[in-house]
């Protein structure tokens, strides 16, 4: 009886080592994530202004903004995924 709750008492020990451990991947790979939206948005913030003040330029310096625009999106939504980039765009008005 000694002996069965030894062992079961290390598969515990082992089973929750193993779940500390898949928390701390999840959790470092969450934070990852949080400082990459963080610089997304901030490009798109930058972007937003840059549009905004297109009107006061002339047309070959609007083409060039919105074209940077359209690939800072594009690539947005590479690395982000398309529902995210979504979210994104939409909470910007």
């Amino acid at each position: 009886m000694d002996t069965t709750n030894v062992v079961l008492e290390k598969v515990c020990d082992e089973k929750h080592k193993s779940i500390e451990d898949k928390l701390r991947v999840a959790d470092t790979r969450l934070n990852d994530h949080t400082h990459r939206i963080g610089s997304v948005e901030d490009a798109v913030i930058q972007l937003t202004n840059m549009v905004d003040s297109i009107a006061k330029r002339d047309i070959f310096d609007k083409i060039l903004i919105v074209s940077i625009f359209i690939v800072a999106l594009v690539l947005a939504g590479i690395v982000l995924g398309p529902g995210l980039t979504k979210e994104i765009i939409g909470s910007i008005k």
